[in-house]
């Protein structure tokens, strides 16, 4: 939101590594969904496409 998005990139990374190493499925969704974000905000569509797609096949799994 403050347009860091290097920053915003890294601590989104961080955040997906905890939460992949704690098995936290919803956290891991959540993360790559911000970082879906954040390549958004940089006007990468295609990289923004794939953390989506990612993030989508998780919350469908969770949510069945």
């Amino acid at each position: 939101m403050q347009g860091d998005h290097e920053r915003a990139k890294s601590l989104y990374g961080e955040c997906l590594a905890i939460f992949q190493g704690l098995g936290d499925r919803t956290g891991v969704a959540w993360s790559l969904n911000s970082q879906g974000d954040v390549a958004h905000d940089r006007g990468d569509a295609a990289t923004a496409r794939e953390f989506y797609g990612q993030a989508l096949a998780i919350f469908r799994e969770l949510w069945r």
